[in-house]
Protein backbone atom coordinates (compact mmCIF):
# COMPACT_ATOMS: atom_id res chain seq x y z
CA UNK A 1 0.00 0.00 0.00
CA UNK A 2 1.32 3.40 -0.92
CA UNK A 3 1.81 5.91 1.88
CA UNK A 4 2.42 9.63 2.00
CA UNK A 5 4.39 11.03 4.93
CA UNK A 6 3.99 14.61 6.08
CA UNK A 7 5.60 16.07 9.21
CA UNK A 8 3.94 14.66 12.31
CA UNK A 9 1.27 12.74 10.39
CA UNK A 10 1.31 9.55 8.32
CA UNK A 11 -1.65 9.12 6.02
CA UNK A 12 -1.89 5.62 4.56
CA UNK A 13 -3.70 4.43 1.51
CA UNK A 14 -5.37 6.02 -1.45
CA UNK A 15 -8.58 4.02 -0.92
CA UNK A 16 -9.34 2.30 2.37
CA UNK A 17 -11.92 -0.47 2.64
CA UNK A 18 -13.67 -2.10 5.55
CA UNK A 19 -13.91 -5.85 5.99
CA UNK A 20 -17.17 -5.73 4.05
CA UNK A 21 -15.67 -3.90 1.09
CA UNK A 22 -17.24 -0.52 1.75
CA UNK A 23 -15.26 2.67 1.63
CA UNK A 24 -13.80 3.68 4.98
CA UNK A 25 -15.72 6.27 6.93
CA UNK A 26 -14.49 9.85 6.75
CA UNK A 27 -13.85 12.36 9.50
CA UNK A 28 -13.20 16.09 9.30
CA UNK A 29 -10.48 17.84 11.30
CA UNK A 30 -12.03 20.35 13.71
CA UNK A 31 -9.01 21.39 15.76
CA UNK A 32 -5.34 20.46 15.63
CA UNK A 33 -2.12 21.34 17.41
CA UNK A 34 1.37 20.04 16.72
CA UNK A 35 0.56 18.18 13.49
CA UNK A 36 0.63 19.12 9.82
CA UNK A 37 -3.12 19.10 9.36
CA UNK A 38 -5.57 21.99 9.38
CA UNK A 39 -9.23 22.41 10.28
CA UNK A 40 -11.40 21.30 7.39
CA UNK A 41 -9.08 18.52 6.22
CA UNK A 42 -10.91 15.22 5.66
CA UNK A 43 -9.25 11.91 6.58
CA UNK A 44 -10.36 8.29 6.32
CA UNK A 45 -11.09 6.41 9.53
CA UNK A 46 -8.39 3.88 8.58
CA UNK A 47 -5.64 6.43 7.88
CA UNK A 48 -2.53 6.05 10.02
CA UNK A 49 -1.98 9.15 12.15
CA UNK A 50 1.22 9.78 14.08
CA UNK A 51 0.94 12.48 16.74
CA UNK A 52 4.06 13.41 18.72
CA UNK A 53 3.92 14.09 22.44
CA UNK A 54 2.02 17.26 23.18
CA UNK A 55 0.08 17.22 19.90
CA UNK A 56 -3.70 16.98 19.81
CA UNK A 57 -6.34 16.36 17.17
CA UNK A 58 -10.13 16.66 17.24
CA UNK A 59 -12.21 15.13 14.43
CA UNK A 60 -15.91 14.60 13.77
CA UNK A 61 -17.43 11.82 11.68
CA UNK A 62 -20.80 11.44 9.98
CA UNK A 63 -22.66 10.64 13.21
CA UNK A 64 -21.52 13.98 14.67
CA UNK A 65 -19.62 12.60 17.65
CA UNK A 66 -16.21 14.21 18.33
CA UNK A 67 -13.09 12.02 18.35
CA UNK A 68 -10.26 13.54 20.40
CA UNK A 69 -6.70 12.21 20.12
CA UNK A 70 -3.67 13.29 22.13
CA UNK A 71 -0.03 12.54 21.43
CA UNK A 72 1.90 10.43 21.65
CA UNK A 73 -0.48 8.53 19.40
CA UNK A 74 0.11 6.28 16.42
CA UNK A 75 -2.69 4.49 14.63
CA UNK A 76 -6.00 4.98 12.91
CA UNK A 77 -8.44 7.52 14.31
CA UNK A 78 -11.29 5.05 13.94
CA UNK A 79 -14.86 6.09 13.40
CA UNK A 80 -16.97 8.24 15.67
CA UNK A 81 -19.79 5.77 15.28
CA UNK A 82 -20.45 4.83 11.68
CA UNK A 83 -22.75 6.49 9.21
CA UNK A 84 -24.86 9.58 9.37
CA UNK A 85 -27.41 9.87 12.14
CA UNK A 86 -31.08 9.51 11.30
CA UNK A 87 -32.41 12.60 9.55
CA UNK A 88 -28.99 14.03 8.70
CA UNK A 89 -26.63 13.68 5.76
CA UNK A 90 -23.12 14.79 4.94
CA UNK A 91 -22.06 16.11 8.33
CA UNK A 92 -18.41 15.85 7.31
CA UNK A 93 -19.00 17.80 4.10
CA UNK A 94 -20.87 20.60 5.90
CA UNK A 95 -18.15 21.02 8.51
CA UNK A 96 -15.39 20.91 5.89
CA UNK A 97 -17.23 23.66 4.03
CA UNK A 98 -17.25 25.79 7.18
CA UNK A 99 -13.46 26.03 7.08
CA UNK A 100 -13.15 26.40 3.31
CA UNK A 101 -15.45 29.39 2.90
CA UNK A 102 -14.37 32.98 3.36
CA UNK A 103 -16.80 35.70 4.33
CA UNK A 104 -16.86 37.34 7.73
CA UNK A 105 -15.22 34.56 9.72
CA UNK A 106 -11.59 33.79 10.49
CA UNK A 107 -10.05 30.40 9.69
CA UNK A 108 -9.32 29.71 13.36
CA UNK A 109 -12.11 28.50 15.63
CA UNK A 110 -10.97 30.50 18.62
CA UNK A 111 -11.43 33.85 16.89
CA UNK A 112 -14.98 33.60 15.58
CA UNK A 113 -15.92 37.12 14.52
CA UNK A 114 -19.16 38.89 13.86
CA UNK A 115 -19.29 40.91 10.67
CA UNK A 116 -20.47 44.15 12.25
CA UNK A 117 -18.80 43.95 15.64
CA UNK A 118 -15.44 42.52 14.61
CA UNK A 119 -15.25 40.78 17.99
CA UNK A 120 -15.40 37.17 19.16
CA UNK A 121 -18.89 35.70 19.46
CA UNK A 122 -18.97 34.35 23.01
CA UNK A 123 -21.34 31.42 22.44
CA UNK A 124 -23.28 29.42 19.88
CA UNK A 125 -26.36 30.91 21.56
CA UNK A 126 -25.35 34.53 20.91
CA UNK A 127 -26.98 36.77 18.30
CA UNK A 128 -24.91 39.96 17.83
CA UNK A 129 -27.08 43.06 17.76
CA UNK A 130 -24.98 44.91 15.18
CA UNK A 131 -24.64 42.29 12.40
CA UNK A 132 -27.01 41.39 9.57
CA UNK A 133 -27.38 37.86 8.22
CA UNK A 134 -28.61 34.43 9.27
CA UNK A 135 -28.62 33.38 12.91
CA UNK A 136 -30.00 30.31 14.64
CA UNK A 137 -32.02 29.60 17.75
CA UNK A 138 -30.73 26.39 19.33
CA UNK A 139 -32.44 24.36 22.01
CA UNK A 140 -30.79 23.34 25.27
CA UNK A 141 -29.81 26.81 26.49
CA UNK A 142 -31.46 30.22 26.06
CA UNK A 143 -30.47 32.14 22.93
CA UNK A 144 -29.56 35.73 23.73
CA UNK A 145 -28.93 39.08 22.08
CA UNK A 146 -25.32 40.16 22.59
CA UNK A 147 -23.40 43.44 22.31
CA UNK A 148 -19.68 44.17 22.44
CA UNK A 149 -19.63 47.47 24.31
CA UNK A 150 -21.68 47.33 27.50
CA UNK A 151 -20.55 50.65 29.00
CA UNK A 152 -23.89 52.44 28.68
CA UNK A 153 -27.56 51.57 28.59
CA UNK A 154 -29.03 51.11 25.12
CA UNK A 155 -32.43 50.18 23.67
CA UNK A 156 -32.87 47.19 21.38
CA UNK A 157 -35.96 46.33 19.33
CA UNK A 158 -36.55 43.03 17.53
CA UNK A 159 -39.37 43.35 14.99
CA UNK A 160 -40.82 40.78 12.60
CA UNK A 161 -40.25 41.95 9.03
CA UNK A 162 -43.94 41.46 8.22
CA UNK A 163 -44.96 43.67 11.15
CA UNK A 164 -46.75 40.87 12.99
CA UNK A 165 -44.71 41.08 16.21
CA UNK A 166 -42.32 43.38 18.05
CA UNK A 167 -40.26 43.02 21.21
CA UNK A 168 -38.66 46.04 22.89
CA UNK A 169 -35.97 45.73 25.57
CA UNK A 170 -33.11 47.73 27.07
CA UNK A 171 -29.53 46.85 27.90
CA UNK A 172 -28.57 48.22 31.31
CA UNK A 173 -25.14 49.75 31.75
CA UNK A 174 -22.66 46.89 32.21
CA UNK A 175 -25.01 44.32 30.64
CA UNK A 176 -23.79 42.64 27.45
CA UNK A 177 -26.57 40.11 26.84
CA UNK A 178 -30.35 39.94 26.92
CA UNK A 179 -32.65 36.95 26.48
CA UNK A 180 -34.87 36.98 23.43
CA UNK A 181 -37.99 39.04 24.19
CA UNK A 182 -41.00 37.37 25.87
CA UNK A 183 -43.49 35.77 23.48
CA UNK A 184 -40.83 35.58 20.80
CA UNK A 185 -42.44 33.91 17.72
CA UNK A 186 -40.06 31.00 17.40
CA UNK A 187 -41.00 29.99 13.85
CA UNK A 188 -38.83 27.55 11.84
CA UNK A 189 -37.58 30.48 9.72
CA UNK A 190 -38.52 34.15 9.97
CA UNK A 191 -37.09 37.52 8.92
CA UNK A 192 -36.64 40.30 11.49
CA UNK A 193 -35.34 43.83 11.76
CA UNK A 194 -33.04 44.34 14.74
CA UNK A 195 -32.61 47.93 15.91
CA UNK A 196 -29.83 48.63 18.40
CA UNK A 197 -29.59 52.28 19.32
CA UNK A 198 -29.39 54.12 16.00
CA UNK A 199 -28.21 51.03 14.08
CA UNK A 200 -30.58 48.77 12.15
CA UNK A 201 -29.79 45.24 10.94
CA UNK A 202 -31.74 42.71 8.89
CA UNK A 203 -31.57 39.16 10.19
CA UNK A 204 -33.19 35.81 9.49
CA UNK A 205 -33.67 33.51 12.47
CA UNK A 206 -33.79 29.73 12.03
CA UNK A 207 -35.20 27.42 14.70
CA UNK A 208 -33.23 24.23 15.29
CA UNK A 209 -35.22 21.02 14.78
CA UNK A 210 -35.50 18.39 17.46
CA UNK A 211 -33.03 15.53 17.37
CA UNK A 212 -29.74 17.43 17.11
CA UNK A 213 -28.24 15.33 19.87
CA UNK A 214 -24.53 16.13 19.71
CA UNK A 215 -22.14 18.97 18.74
CA UNK A 216 -21.36 17.67 15.25
CA UNK A 217 -25.00 17.38 14.21
CA UNK A 218 -25.74 20.82 15.63
CA UNK A 219 -22.74 22.41 13.94
CA UNK A 220 -23.58 20.85 10.57
CA UNK A 221 -27.15 22.13 10.80
CA UNK A 222 -25.87 25.60 11.74
CA UNK A 223 -23.62 25.64 8.68
CA UNK A 224 -26.39 24.55 6.34
CA UNK A 225 -28.66 27.24 7.82
CA UNK A 226 -26.09 29.96 7.16
CA UNK A 227 -25.19 30.40 10.85
CA UNK A 228 -21.43 29.96 10.43
CA UNK A 229 -20.48 32.25 13.32
CA UNK A 230 -22.47 30.17 15.76
CA UNK A 231 -21.15 26.91 14.29
CA UNK A 232 -17.58 28.07 14.86
CA UNK A 233 -18.38 29.12 18.42
CA UNK A 234 -19.95 25.74 19.13
CA UNK A 235 -16.97 23.80 17.78
CA UNK A 236 -14.49 26.05 19.58
CA UNK A 237 -16.11 25.05 22.87
CA UNK A 238 -15.42 21.32 22.38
Amino acid sequence: MLTRRIPGVLLAGALLFSAHGALAAQLVVIDVSGADLKPGDVVDSGSQIDLPAGASLTLIGEDGTPVQLKGPYKGAPGSSGGGAASGDTNVVGALAQLFSTGGTTDTTLGVTRAGGAGEAVPSAYAIPVDASGDFCVLGGSPTFLWRVDSATQAPVVLRAADGSWQGRQQFAAGQDRLPLPPNFPNAPKQAFTLTFGAQESSIVLHKAPAGLTNPGLRAAWLVRSGCELQARALLAAL
